[in-house]
């Protein structure tokens, strides 16, 4: 909007003393500097943790990679994982697009999916170069595909090429008794264990791809960047009758109905998918491949811009894949399913496919048996899904490799864990494995669809629920009463969402926990700053990222993260919170300066109250959040300022001062 030389000049001076604390010393060609050395020292510090094997600690002088070489001389599996996450609002069809997807029978009643669904397997295989068939087709159970692995390893006139889709419900558990005692896991681990010797033979060559639905809640949305990581492509659906600019309705449905009070989306599908853009990277850090998808071709009026859409993905254009020559979305008919439906439907088949894989790793053949035999002892396991660290020892004995070699058990679930396969929390939960994923995400998702379900009558709560429903407040009790066995502990499992930065301690006792993924939303044209008497409320500073909106449920963490510090604490009046929403939150610091932060989805601002004699706190202020932003994504925070000049086409008051960079020795907006 313009240059403002003579207000930034004073700005930039004023943000300077009490931003960073000295005046006339720290340049901007400084502080880019101090900027690139951070993200030199972040990025170093992700690629040390890569060095940080829990299950290989206190092994002096053995190193993950010479294991591995080990490992390896026994023959190895070629393996491409490509992960296909299904996105959007609440309500698209994303969960009867999957279906299709997976030539599945389409959902008789519309029930919404939790953070991410269950897998069922789906298998295309191609045998001796030759394609015996193209489409994806259901395995009803781990038992068919060891059953094939162990025929390829035993048979070595042949490499086969297989592609494993894995969807989001969960196969059966076969009926067959015990763990390796089956007849086929028995052929399984003998055929690997004569596999012993053998040099570096490729036995088989795997594509793994797993389609992922998720829940389009905002709850969800905020969650799910904590557990799906690594995604090569993001299937994003949107509806084709409701334009970009449109709030979709927020609901959840179970068989019975839907719970809990039907609200408008506080992001529109636009700032829903600008959000997604930067939420979903691979190993590499790289974005995501994302698919478009329109549902509901045959309603009308069709809102959906196509050349609207295409302004949206620009600043990921190459990551885009086009159906035609530059048409960035698929437009299609659920219900219909007419021969025009089943071409693009094919054609998005293809496309995944074709997709460059993030992750394609050689993993040794006993690993990667091991991980088929883990998976399917843990079916059968008194918790479906999950294991102890004994009983992975005790399955992996079954393996010549591991039977007189620890250290190559350590490596091998150290391997599992580092490429999420398993998830492993040492920290808090040191003796369980969850070879299952979605057991975790189940007991999440319990807490999320109790929220919902709290808000369905209007009569008062008492106990343990009161809290939750009006200000996201969850206790043990509440746990317990969620959880539907014993599989952990109430303490634990809230040890292990906070750990996770999930939820956060509000009070000394650590009997009451706010999960701020779950606070209700604040209009921000009704938030007023006002100074307390004696205080000054700082010019803001502003946070941005990269050009763009922060990722999903960056916010939410942040705030967990800062309250675990112990020097940050909501702030509060006659014991309730002044100021506690999904995206404006008032902080006690260090028990005398009030700092509020605000998400305005494009950016953050950090309003601080403090005395004038203690003003170099706010250094330590935005040091202390802009760590536990780094630690939380693939994003890099830049400072901003409000810009100075008043702007008389924005509205309200609040917005009108809207964010400006440094550039050239002055801001610029």
């Amino acid at each position: 909007m313009g240059n403002f030389l003579t207000a930034s000049r004073w700005f930039h001076g004023k943000v300077e003393t009490f931003w960073f604390g000295t005046p006339h010393v720290l340049t901007p060609s400084h502080l880019a500097q101090f900027t690139m050395a951070a993200g030199t020292v972040a990025s170093l510090a992700k690629d040390l943790k890569k060095f940080k094997y829990p299950f290989l600690e206190g092994q002096p002088g053995i190193y993950y990679s010479e294991l591995y070489d080990e490992a390896m001389r026994s023959g190895y599996v070629n393996r491409k994982i490509i992960k296909c996450l299904i996105m959007g609002a609440a309500g698209v069809g994303k969960t009867t697009f999957k279906h299709l997807l997976l030539n599945k029978e389409l959902p008789e009643k519309r029930v919404s999916t939790g953070m991410m669904g269950n897998p069922v397997r789906s298998v295309s295989l191609t045998l001796g170069g030759v394609d015996k068939k193209h489409s994806w087709f259901a395995v009803d159970s781990d038992d068919e595909l060891i059953n094939m692995i162990a025929d390829i390893v035993k048979d070595q006139g042949f490499l086969v090429d297989e592609t494993v889709a894995t969807s989001t419900e969960h196969s059966a558990a076969t009926s067959a008794e015990g763990r390796a005692s089956s007849s086929i896991h028995k052929k399984f681990i003998d055929a690997i264990n004569k596999a012993n010797g053998v040099s570096d033979r490729k036995f088989l060559s795997t594509t793994w791809i797993h389609i992922i639905d998720s829940g389009g809640q905002p709850e969800f949305h905020d969650l799910l960047p904590l557990f799906a990581k690594n995604t090569s492509v993001v299937i994003f659906v949107l509806k084709a009758c409701e334009a970009l600019d449109h709030k979709p309705m927020v609901e959840y449905h179970e068989e019975d109905g839907c719970i809990g009070e039907k609200r408008e989306s506080y992001l529109t599908h636009k700032e829903i998918l600008e959000q997604s853009l930067k939420s979903f990277h691979g190993p590499d850090g790289q974005v995501s491949t994302f698919v478009m998808i329109g549902t509901h071709k045959d309603c009308s009026p069709l809102c959906l811009d196509s050349d609207e859409l295409k302004h949206c993905l620009e600043p990921i254009e190459e990551k885009v894949l086009n159906f035609g020559s530059d048409n960035p979305i698929a437009f299609i008919s659920c219900l219909s399913q007419t021969n025009e439906e089943k071409i693009v439907l094919e054609e998005i088949r293809t496309l995944i496919e074709s997709t460059p894989p993030i992750e394609e790793k050689k993993t040794p053949l006993a690993w990667f048996g091991l991980e088929l035999a883990l998976k399917a002892a843990s079916q059968k396991a008194k918790h479906k899904g999950v294991l102890s660290i004994q009983d992975c020892k005790e399955e992996a004995m079954n393996f010549a490799l591991f039977k007189n070699n620890s250290r190559q058990f350590d490596a091998a679930m150290q391997h599992l864990v580092d490429n999420n396969i398993f998830l492993y929390y040492p920290q808090v939960l040191p003796d369980l494995v969850f070879c299952d994923p979605q057991v975790l995400l189940s007991l999440v998702t319990e807490i999320v669809k109790h929220h919902y379900k709290l808000k369905t009558t209007t009569t008062p709560r008492h106990g343990a629920m009161a809290p939750f429903e009006s200000s996201a407040v969850i206790t043990p009790e509440l746990v317990r009463s969620i959880m539907k066995d014993d599989l952990i502990k109430s303490d634990l499992f809230l040890d292990l969402l906070s750990h996770l930065n999930i939820i956060s301690s509000i009070d000394d006792s650590r009997g009451k926990y706010l999960m701020p993924a779950l606070l209700p939303n604040q209009e921000l044209s009704t938030l007023n700053i006002k100074p307390i008497s004696g205080k000054e409320v700082l010019p803001p500073l502003c946070i941005v990222f990269d050009g763009a909106c922060p990722p999903h449920g960056l916010f939410c963490s942040l705030v967990a993260s800062l309250l675990k510090s112990g020097d940050w604490v909501l702030r509060m009046f006659k014991k309730k919170p002044v100021c506690c929403f999904r995206n404006c939150v008032a902080f006690t610091y260090h028990k005398v300066t009030v700092v509020t932060l605000v998400d305005f989805f494009s950016h953050y601002r950090i309003y601080v109250q403090i005395s004038p004699e203690v003003s170099c706190i706010s250094h330590n202020v935005r040091c202390e959040i802009y760590k536990c932003i780094e630690a939380y994504a693939n994003v890099m925070p830049q400072d901003a300022i409000e810009c100075p000049a008043q702007h008389t086409d924005m509205t309200p008051a609040l917005l009108r001062n809207h964010v400006a960079m440094w550039n050239s020795d002055l801001y610029q907006c």
